[in-house]
């Protein structure tokens, strides 16, 4: 009886065990690469509380607060172009929205 291999448990060579463990090690890398959807909701709806709370001002953004906005957008716009090779069209739509939000920060 000692001989046999335990019932219930598949017998693998060591191949098998090798490619099996590399398709784990895929689950695990494309597990940890997924955004956390439920954090990113929990942080979205501490956002929208903060930005209901009935005691905050919505005042214009100082100088200092504008060139800092202004200089991650350029950043990000910088970043965008470096990063992903993009069409005159596909590069319009992120350009005219931070376009947008910057101009509106300057409000």
């Amino acid at each position: 009886m000692g001989e046999l291999p335990p019932s219930g448990y598949p017998v693998y060579s060591w191949d098998r065990v090798v490619e099996l463990f590399a398709v784990w090690l895929g689950e695990v890398k494309r597990d940890q690469e997924t955004p956390d959807l439920f954090a990113e909701l929990q942080q979205e709806r501490e956002l929208l509380i903060a930005a209901t709370a009935e005691n905050v001002e919505n005042t214009p953004f100082s100088a200092d607060e504008q060139e800092s906005i202004s200089t991650q957008i350029r950043e990000i716009k910088e970043y965008v172009k470096k990063t992903h090779q993009l069409s005159k069209e596909q590069a319009r739509a992120p350009e005219t929205g931070l376009d947008h939000f910057q101009a509106e920060a300057r409000q």
